[in-house]
């Protein structure tokens, strides 16, 4: 992932995008996408926190630098040409207007967590509010590329408001245009099939149908949706890491959308559904993990690799859309990704690391290794992992044949004959996390945040003495779509 800072006069970003291995072919060419953003002071949000400001823009999160003005921020996301390389974001021009009054903007703080015994420890104003420079003083950064099952996603932060602590005045950028630049350079690519053709369309060069379900999420992710199509290659543009993968597999033919991983044990369970989802159109397949084990011995450094490289060939090859790992951590490992916790935001005396949080997206995201210096620590920020997910992933966090068959009887109940309006139907389960906390309060923000009106909620929450195992249970047996829970693992729970 490339990192680049935007500045806000008239100038131009640069990134280096990194080689790839293959045939090399094509010229060099240049091109801009415009972009224009509005922001209305009609739709700003005054609010007071223990004596600051907090401006709000509908569409914005905050800056989180701690101890510095926490201000808008918006996330933009703009589809650029396939192997395009990004040369910069310049700033056209802008409309502005100064906001009438004085304002001393929150300073952002740490995030808190919502565990028994956390309490917030205000971080007060840094040496920034000295100063009479703007801040954030650029308009836009952060900027990132990354490949959505293909479609080259550019993603940056617009900054609307800038502010003058000394004077604690306010400018609202009303209108922002924008310039991305770019350059088409020669490019990579790989003859997948054989055929010596570069013409390799059955897999992901497939995605590009306006049908298709990564289609209309990238078109409604981005702020140029008429440009979507030329975002998708035309050609299969890979990595050298897939091509090499590739090179080692025995994948056999075949065309199945829908990919269940599981063992022996389960695999009769699961080719039930597997059966229901070719028959109902989604041609689906079985790959047992000892065939991955044996067929992939020697391309990864453990099993995790290896189910990935599994699943970018068939990716590649296939097409596949879906994978479900049929099994819990012990029969599919999950790959342990990075982190790193600041000491103050996590409410102890010392930062610490966790190289062990399970996430499956490790095979959802395709792109790279993610592990890209080679030190077996997987997600760690200058591994080059872009977090744009490349096939659909599910676990069914089953042990045993009777939980499989449980899961499976359940997933075809919904399928062939669900609940009525059940996709509409949303449970909130709330308990208290301590004396002085409680969780429902979270999911009222969640409400007002994000329900919209066709929603159906049912709310069972420990402050109104209707929060209990028999009540959940009959809720879950009723069937809903989504279920939100707010609490803690202690040994004694509202469920008790």
């Amino acid at each position: 992932m490339k990192t680049l800072v935007a500045a806000m006069v008239l100038a131009v970003i640069f990134a280096t995008a990194a080689a790839q291995a293959g045939t090399v072919s094509g010229s060099s060419s240049t091109g801009s996408i415009p972009v224009k953003l509005h922001f209305d002071a009609a739709d700003l949000s005054f609010d007071k926190y223990s004596g600051y400001d907090l401006i709000s823009v509908p569409g914005c999160r905050f800056t989180r630098e701690i101890g510095k003005p926490a201000l808008p921020a918006k996330s933009v996301f703009v589809a650029m040409p396939a192997n395009s390389e990004l040369t910069g974001i310049e700033v056209v021009s802008c409309r502005t207007k100064t906001l009438s009054g004085e304002y001393m903007i929150l300073p952002a703080q740490p995030p808190i967590p919502t565990m028994a015994g956390a309490a917030a420890g205000f971080v007060p104003p840094g040496s920034v509010y000295d100063s009479s420079d703007m801040y954030p003083g650029d308009v836009c950064g952060g900027a990132s590329v990354g490949s959505l099952r293909g479609y080259k996603i550019l993603s940056f932060r617009v900054f609307p408001i800038q502010y003058n602590p000394v004077e604690q005045r306010l400018i609202l950028y009303e209108e922002i245009i924008l310039d991305v630049r770019y350059e088409t350079p020669r490019y990579v690519t790989a003859d997948v099939d054989g055929a010596g053709d570069g013409d390799d369309m059955n897999g992901v060069g497939t995605t590009g149908r306006e049908d298709d379900e990564f289609y209309h999420i990238a078109t409604g992710l981005v702020a140029n949706p008429d440009d979507i199509s030329r975002a998708m290659p035309t050609t299969r543009a890979i990595a050298e890491d897939r091509i090499r993968s590739l090179s080692k597999s025995t994948l056999p033919d075949g065309n199945a959308e829908y990919v269940i991983i599981t063992n022996g044990l389960l695999e009769d369970e699961f080719q039930r559904l597997a059966d229901w989802k070719t028959k109902k159109g989604v041609p689906a397949t079985i790959v047992n993990t000892s065939w991955i084990e044996s067929s992939y011995s020697g391309t990864g450094v453990d099993m995790q690799e290896m189910v990935r490289n599994f699943i970018n060939d068939a990716y590649m090859a296939w097409g596949v859309k879906w994978v479900l790992l049929g099994g819990d951590t012990d029969i599919i490992p999950c790959r342990g990704g990075y982190g790193w916790v600041n000491g103050s935001a996590a409410l102890t005396e010392e930062s610490y690391e966790d190289k062990a949080i399970p996430a499956d997206l490790y095979y959802s995201d395709l792109d790279g290794t993610w592990d890209a210096n080679g030190n077996l620590t997987y997600g760690e920020v200058n591994d080059s992992v872009d977090l744009y997910p490349d096939v659909f992933v599910g676990r069914a966090p089953v042990d045993s044949v009777a939980e499989a068959r449980t899961f499976v009887n359940k997933t075809l109940r919904y399928e062939k004959n669900p609940p009525p309006n059940y996709t509409r139907d949303i449970l909130f389960l709330a308990e208290y996390l301590d004396a002085d906390t409680d969780g429902a309060d979270t999911k009222d923000m969640i409400e007002a945040d994000c329900m919209l009106e066709s929603f159906s909620l049912v709310k069972l929450y420990e402050r109104y003495g209707n929060l209990g195992k028999g009540s959940a249970m009959g809720e879950l047996n009723r069937g809903c779509n989504i279920v939100n829970h707010i609490g803690h693992g202690w040994h004694t729970t509202a469920f008790s």
